[in-house]
């Protein structure tokens, strides 16, 4: 869990003190029309903030649109009746992407309500995004001494040499298996072809 909570802090740019993760949580349906959301891994952050961590290998060209539905969903069903709008816990979604969906733009890119006129001050808070393209990363310049890099490095593991060196520099990757294979493997592939069906 260490790993994990490294991880996290690195995106988030937080000290994290607390972590209770949950792996593929089912977003709750307000009817039976709507539409089914599972999210791959859920985190309450420090008992005030949720993280949604999503890895998506095809593009459907619905990446914003799908993070911004998640966002929503997490934020309605925190209340229950009789509760405070004050008791809505920040919310963070993270896409890390195999494909691009942003262009001129560097591979981590984060997003949040601001303010139009005067964008450096003012945001709303609760909810902000953040997406992770892969490909771009993989053309980067990369600094296997920065912690939130070598995490990058061993959830692409395209370069097996790289993730390697990673492992070899930072225990915790090295511990985080558990995590990687929850976001890269056969689970989530099940989920996607039972999504789809």
């Amino acid at each position: 869990m260490e790993g994990f909570k490294q991880f996290l802090s690195s995106i988030l740019n937080i000290e994290i003190l607390n972590i209770d993760v949950a792996k593929e949580v089912v977003l709750k349906k307000g009817n039976v029309n709507e539409k089914i959301g599972v999210v791959d891994l859920y985190s309450i952050i420090n008992e005030n903030q949720i993280a949604d961590i999503e890895i998506q290998r095809k593009n459907y060209n619905n990446t914003r649109k799908r993070s911004i539905y998640y966002a929503s969903k997490l934020i309605t069903n925190q209340l229950k009746s009789g509760q405070y709008y004050n008791d809505i816990l920040d919310v963070s979604i993270i896409f890390i992407l195999d494909y691009n969906i942003f262009k001129n733009k560097d591979y981590l890119n984060k997003y949040m309500i601001l303010d139009t006129r005067d964008k450096n001050i003012e945001h709303l808070g609760t909810q902000e995004y953040y997406f992770i393209e892969l490909p771009k990363f993989r053309k980067s310049k990369k600094d296997l001494n920065d912690v939130l890099s070598q995490w990058f490095v061993f959830i692409d593991s395209k370069n097996k040499e790289e993730v390697k060196e990673v492992m070899a520099r930072n225990t915790l990757i090295k511990e985080s298996q558990d995590i990687f294979d929850v976001l890269t493997g056969t689970t989530m592939e099940q989920r996607i072809h039972e999504l789809k069906m």
